[in-house]
């Protein structure tokens, strides 16, 4: 029973990273990889997150995301949350290495719930809306972003994390 647990929690992990480094091979655009941790109030938990972007100018960021909210025990209650997620950014340059984004995607989120021998899972399709800062650092990218889940499984979720730019660094132009 343990191993089949494992193996799907490998399995929602390893999808969604295999689906990203696929799409980042097959265009010329900036990618950016990272990782961080978020906080839902919903299911009053922390989620580590993954998430791929890509860049088609310098303005908008579009890209998939992934988090993992591990099963807690609330009394007899077990509770596990996986959220699949595509978002994308408008980014505002606030300074030259300060930018501030709204965001606006779609989020699929899966609950299962376990109490005594009764076994319910829950899935809601939903928008993600929000906003968020990012630093940059040569390659690196702190980020802190605040995102609001509409849908069936409805929570505030709070992440902060750091992205790494995977291209290769653009020289900037007199103009820009």
């Amino acid at each position: 029973m343990k191993n089949t647990t494992i193996n799907q929690l490998k399995l929602k992990i390893a999808l969604p990273i295999l689906f990203c480094l696929g799409f980042t091979q097959s265009s010329n655009a900036q990618f950016m990889l990272g990782a961080g941790g978020s906080y839902g109030d919903d299911i009053q938990q922390f989620a580590p997150n993954i998430r791929v972007y890509f860049f088609p100018n310098h303005k908008i960021c579009l890209g998939p995301e992934f988090a993992y909210f591990p099963k807690i025990k609330e009394g007899a209650l077990e509770r596990e949350l996986v959220e699949y997620g595509f978002s994308g950014h408008y980014i505002f340059k606030l300074s030259e290495s300060i930018g501030f984004y709204p965001l606006l995607g779609i989020n699929y989120a899966i609950e299962t719930e376990k109490e005594l021998d009764i076994h319910e899972e829950k899935t809601s399709l939903g928008l993600n809306l929000g906003a968020g800062f990012h630093l940059e650092y040569g390659r690196y990218f702190p980020f802190a972003e605040y995102k609001y889940v509409a849908s069936d499984l409805a929570q505030s979720v709070f992440s902060i994390g750091v992205l790494f730019n995977l291209s290769k660094k653009e020289k900037k132009e007199n103009n820009q």
